[in-house]
């Protein structure tokens, strides 16, 4: 799969019912959560704002759905290669204003403003 597969095939996964909510996450930037039998099915990605990038968290999350089950054979070795995969892609996505554009305002439309007030009260 090359840059713009994976660019295509996480769009289309950040677009379908997506949910990023602020979380005291600890020992993690975040984690998400999804059926594995439904790639397309509501995920939610909870972020803690204090440990990880947003856009690099984002990334890292939906490369779960989408490359987990083409990563099995490396057993618990799938998570570096994941973290690889994803820090790569979000510095491909850096690369281009209108492509930044696009990932700020669809992470905007999908961040929790709710669990982000909460997070910040407490």
């Amino acid at each position: 799969m090359n840059a713009a597969a994976l660019e295509r095939s996480l769009r289309k996964r950040l677009c379908a019912q997506t949910r990023i909510v602020a979380e005291d996450v600890r020992g993690y930037g975040g984690y998400a959560e999804y059926r594995q039998d439904e790639p397309e099915g509501s995920l939610k990605i909870a972020w803690d704002p204090f440990q990880y990038d947003l856009l690099g968290l984002v990334i890292h999350e939906l490369c779960h759905p989408r490359l987990d089950g083409r990563l099995e054979v490396m057993g618990g070795q799938a998570e570096p290669a994941i973290e690889g995969i994803a820090e790569n892609h979000a510095g491909y996505i850096r690369l281009s204003k209108a492509r930044y554009a696009w990932w700020r305002r669809e992470i905007k439309k999908r961040l929790d403003r709710g669990s982000l007030k909460s997070w910040l009260a407490a």
